[in-house]
């Protein structure tokens, strides 16, 4: 197909599929670190699941749930700024143009 000095079609296609699951990947573990909080403080507070901060704030979640509830944030963070490189910077991956000025 379309080969220019950029690479291959097929390369971009896998490193946008790379980006994609890796984004889909921080914000699930985002997602599942909220409402373990909503439902874990509501339960404890009114019995049911709330997300309004009022509320959150009266609810008491143990030490051990909020340590999973850290590490959730934190792995969404780290993914999300990234801190956890999709791919290694290789010099044979870069096109010619940029080996020699990068």
């Amino acid at each position: 197909m379309g080969t220019g000095p950029e690479g291959d079609d097929r390369a971009r296609v896998r490193a946008t599929l790379k980006l994609v699951i890796y984004t889909l990947v921080g914000s699930l573990l985002m997602l599942a670190a909220v409402v373990a909080t909503g439902v874990l403080a509501g339960r404890k507070a009114a019995g049911n699941i709330t997300f309004v901060l009022s509320e959150l704030r009266t609810g008491a979640i143990s030490g051990g749930a909020q340590d999973w509830i850290f590490v959730g944030f934190a792995a969404a963070f780290l993914v999300k700024m990234p801190a956890f490189p999709a791919a290694r910077l290789d010099a044979r991956r870069l096109p010619a143009r940029c080996r020699s000025r990068c």
